[in-house]
């Protein structure tokens, strides 16, 4: 546990309850889990707050205890914020009614703050509840899911388009092959896996997948396909769909992987 972060948390959350519109306050990835927390976490909240309130905490950050140490505040689309610090620290949070924040996706989760001791837990108890967003995929549809989006990234790249073709490779087939990882292969630490992201700390669940993944998504985008799929093999096996990949193969002029 990071005492410097918890610290500095609770000084927000102080400055939060303060403010009369303000309702509750959860924590949520390392804020929430706070035995995590380390010198590169960053800050992590939901606000609640009455309704109408909602624009004070997207476009003014005077409710920080440093205001005037903000060096970037960016309202993102879907109406959260987040912002830099001089030192460094970094905050990134969502904004809503505790009847808003309830139909929201959460993860990890904590109450900071709750001011009447009930409407902003049973918000978050909502948010928790909401389903997966890619939900509980099974092994063979991920790993089918995972040739297919090698097969688009790799149309892009023959195509000249580097860029999207590269990020098609290195963002949906990485996701696809670890929601299969999530689905068929037994973590080595399960208590690292993300109920949200499934990216997050699969260093610690799948070492030796990610450190596969690591080093193909480092090459050019072709090379990086080719030995996206080089793993796959080595750690699913014949439970990755062959036709599949016999088929996108042929398509590219790849010799046997």
């Amino acid at each position: 546990m990071n005492d410097e972060f918890l610290r500095w948390r609770d000084a927000v959350v102080t400055a939060l309850a303060a403010r009369e519109d303000v309702l509750g306050v959860a924590g949520l990835g390392s804020t929430a889990a706070t035995a995590r927390a380390d010198e590169w976490s960053d800050l992590d909240m939901f606000i609640m707050v009455s309704p109408g309130a909602e624009d004070r905490y997207r476009h003014h950050v005077d409710w920080l205890p440093v205001p005037d140490d903000v060096v970037a505040h960016l309202v993102e689309w879907h109406g959260g914020g987040k912002v830099l610090l001089r030192d460094g620290r970094f905050i990134e949070w969502g904004v809503g009614t505790p009847e808003a924040v309830s139909t929201w996706l959460a993860g990890e989760g904590t109450i900071l703050f709750d001011r009447d001791g009930e409407t902003a837990t049973r918000a978050l108890a909502s948010a928790q509840r909401t389903p997966y967003p890619q939900g509980q995929q099974t092994e063979a549809s991920a790993l089918t899911n995972f040739v297919i989006a090698l097969h688009h990234g790799m149309s892009r790249v023959r195509r000249g388009e580097l860029v999207s073709g590269g990020e098609i490779i290195r963002s949906e087939a990485v996701a696809a092959l670890l929601r299969a990882a999530r689905a068929g292969l037994e973590p080595l630490d399960a208590s690292a896996l993300d109920t949200l992201d499934v990216r997050r700390r699969v260093e610690r669940a799948f070492p030796a997948l990610a450190s596969g993944i690591t080093d193909a998504v480092a090459k050019d985008p072709e090379s990086a396909a080719k030995a996206l799929l080089s793993v796959a093999l080595k750690h699913f096996g014949d439970r990755v769909p062959a036709d599949a990949v016999a088929a996108v193969s042929s398509k590219f002029g790849w010799q046997r992987v």
